[in-house]
């Protein structure tokens, strides 16, 4: 994924919205794909100044995250009011060992990132930002530990 012009607070509207941007391919692919220009949709990534408080319509996220199949500013807007998406036709997610060590090294990154953060004794807006990604990768693999376990504890498990 290319590196923005401008950085972008990690896990904040502007980084997800440049995120599905990127998802699409770019601003000059994603245009084609809504109902906005390719100047539009860098207003809508561009963290500074007057695009500042410029936002992407729910419209154009729907169609550029329909067209990647990713829900990236869904997401992030859902974990904003405390609640987390879960895809209706998970795919498979392997064996209860691998999945598990997957979990405990996703928590681990978690406390790693704090701790390098934290060294200094500040919490930037930036740091901020990469403990909340972390914090989320390690939620969605916990939530395959779940959802591995789940046919188990139904009776449709293999013992």
């Amino acid at each position: 994924m290319p590196k923005p012009y401008k950085p972008r607070v990690p896990s904040s509207i502007k980084d997800a919205q440049t995120q599905l941007v990127d998802a699409c391919g770019g601003a000059d692919k994603a245009a084609v794909l809504c109902r906005v220009g390719r100047a539009t949709l860098h207003k809508y990534t561009d963290p500074d100044g007057d695009h500042e408080i410029v936002h992407m319509p729910l419209d154009v996220a729907h169609a550029l995250e329909a067209h990647c199949r990713r829900p990236i500013v869904s997401t992030f807007l859902a974990h904003e009011l405390g609640f987390k998406l879960v895809a209706l036709d998970a795919p498979a997610v392997g064996d209860m060992l691998t999945t598990m060590a997957h979990a405990a090294k996703e928590s681990s990154d978690v406390f790693a990132e704090i701790t390098e953060d934290l060294k200094d004794g500040h919490l930037s807006a930036n740091e901020a930002g990469r403990i909340i990604r972390e914090a989320d990768e390690a939620m969605a693999a916990m939530q395959a530990v779940a959802d591995v376990a789940r046919p188990f504890r139904d009776g449709k498990g293999e013992d």
